[in-house]
């Protein structure tokens, strides 16, 4: 994920509680992205 300038770009992520989707949010969110999370169970 380094070759894209993430900071202050906003990610929306399905699945976002649990596995992969956490996986991702917490990647996307160290490298400075705002995250707008969906889950069932938010």
């Amino acid at each position: 994920m380094s070759k894209y300038k993430l900071k202050d770009k906003v990610v929306v992520i399905t699945g976002s509680t649990g596995g992969l989707g956490l996986a991702i949010a917490q990647a996307l969110q160290a490298k400075g992205a705002k995250l707008a999370l969906l889950d069932l169970d938010l």
